[in-house]
């Protein structure tokens, strides 16, 4: 399969770029939360993932679009389904992904 990434650079103002940091800051947070519980609990599949803490995240994270907890938390199951196949290989070095 072949890849492509492409930077995209745009001017936006202070606050716009504040807004996005805050975003990315929260949708960071749910990943890496979802990540670690789900290699904790060893659990891989989105849809259980999403029945846990999608109304969690909902509640705690009013101001977020619902798509972007969707789909962090899709992330976040792909993550620890990577990791737990590494760490099942033997090539993981860490006890939890990032960390």
């Amino acid at each position: 399969m072949l890849r492509r990434a492409v930077a995209v650079e745009i001017e936006v103002t202070k606050e716009l770029n504040k807004l996005l940091c805050s975003v990315e800051s929260v949708y960071l947070s749910i990943v890496r939360e979802v990540a670690e519980y789900a290699v904790a609990n060893n659990i891989t599949s989105a849809n259980q993932l999403h029945g846990l803490f999608y109304n969690k995240c909902r509640s705690e994270y009013q101001g977020l679009h619902a798509h972007l907890i969707i789909q962090a938390i899709r992330q976040a199951s792909e993550i620890a389904k990577s990791f737990i196949e590494r760490r099942r290989k033997g090539l993981a070095q860490k006890t939890i992904p990032g960390g």
